[in-house]
């Protein structure tokens, strides 16, 4: 397998050669995952004159993987026979909702607190994080997308478990990936990891752009709606047919 001594600074030189053609377009966004990922979507955001935005997305991996979106839904993969035994325990279900919540909340609060997030309906939005392992985060956010009528969505990332990518590719319209491999290794494979961005260091890159927002949703508030992939094929299906 072909390795890639790549930094971060390379990463997103390399996707803005790949994303050319949405240069300085008015109807595409670039969105980062939190919190590796808003590093590098913030710098493809520059080098291709859009506007950034940030998407949190909470993923607990044990006993079963499950994302949480920050507009207060859960996903999880339903042929996973791990979800099906948390299932029988409700009461653990409620709690790890409520710890999702809790900790979305306090990542929301310094970014969320005055301003709100850019509509993205009817737009290409391009969707990034530093790498997909099982793919589940980057459907929650792809799931939020549809929920908001994107227009297009482009999935990026500098490297994928090849599974993710067969997952995540049926419900985007384009991936741009570096590195596609069978296993990940404490090296990533040869592209070293991209440094993590704390509360303040996310908040003051954020502030050097320009960018409004338009809500927030307390997530003490309402309990997470379940859905699981099969919920995201038909809202994918009923997304593609109104393109058509």
């Amino acid at each position: 397998m072909t390795r890639y001594p790549l930094d971060r600074n390379i990463v997103p030189e390399w996707m803005a050669e790949r994303l050319e053609r949405f240069h300085n377009d008015r109807n595409a966004i670039v969105i980062g995952i939190p919190r590796s990922g808003t590093r590098i979507a913030i710098d493809l955001a520059r080098r291709l004159s859009l506007p950034s935005e940030v998407l949190f997305i909470d993923k607990l991996e044990q006993p079963t993987a499950v994302a949480y979106s920050e507009d207060g839904f859960m996903l999880h993969d339903h042929a996973d026979p791990g979800w099906h035994e948390v299932q029988r325990q409700r009461k653990l279900v409620r709690e790890l909702e409520r710890r999702a919540a809790a900790r979305m909340e306090n990542r929301m609060a310094d970014l969320h607190e005055t301003r709100m997030r850019q509509s993205i309906k009817k737009k290409s939005v391009i969707m990034v994080d530093d790498a997909m392992v099982t793919g589940l985060t980057m459907l929650a956010a792809v799931h939020v997308a549809c929920r908001e009528n994107a227009r297009e969505i482009i999935v990026a990332a500098p490297v994928a478990h090849r599974e993710a990518l067969d997952k995540v590719a049926w419900f985007s319209d384009e991936i741009v990936c570096l590195c596609r491999v069978s296993q990940f290794d404490s090296r990533w494979d040869g592209i070293s990891p991209i440094p993590d961005l704390n509360s303040l260091e996310l908040t003051r890159m954020w502030n050097q752009l320009c960018w409004r927002r338009q809500g927030r949703r307390n997530l003490k508030k309402k309990p997470f709606g379940e859905y699981d992939t099969r919920t995201l094929e038909r809202l994918v299906s009923h997304r593609l047919a109104e393109a058509a």
